[in-house]
């Protein structure tokens, strides 16, 4: 998300503010922010318990993506309740904590759907490369796959 959504806006930034100096670090893993001696952090889902500061800075669509070898092989998912019967493959910060299914919001209620699959990864590169060799599907935010979704390498 860094490349996407802070490092376009970085020149007029370091225009607006010619003495500042920034070290950018662009990692999935949870960071402990005092420990590791953090000024900012900017995280993409929801909070965990913590005496930090948080505020929201905006709100990102997710969409589920699978590559087109994939849905060739096993086909579109109809219904949310179609998932439970596909492979998904599961996107974990901390591995060992694997996530239980996908997540929807219908505008007014969040969803939990079950899914299955046998593959949890942790880094969002690996998460986008075993979508892209038909391993599954996966669910992520649109911002972060426009360029494969506009070279038609996932749907």
């Amino acid at each position: 998300m860094l490349e996407i959504l802070v490092i376009p806006k970085l020149p007029a930034f370091l225009q607006h503010y010619p003495g500042i100096e920034l070290e950018l670090s662009s990692s999935d893993r949870l960071v402990d922010v005092i420990r590791e001696g953090f000024d900012c952090v900017v995280r993409v889902g929801t909070l965990k318990d913590s005496g930090l500061i948080a505020r929201p800075l905006g709100k990102l669509s997710v969409i589920n993506c699978a590559s087109p070898d994939y849905l060739t092989r096993f086909g579109y998912p109809e219904t949310l309740d179609d998932l439970g019967s596909h492979a998904v493959i599961h996107y974990a910060a901390m591995l060992g904590t694997r996530p239980q299914g996908f997540e929807f919001y219908n505008g007014s209620a969040t969803q939990w759907i079950k899914t299955g699959g046998v593959l949890t990864v942790n880094s969002t590169e690996t998460y986008q490369a075993a979508c892209l060799a038909g391993l599954g599907i996966i669910q992520v935010p649109r911002v972060g796959v426009r360029d494969l979704l506009r070279a038609k390498k996932t749907d």
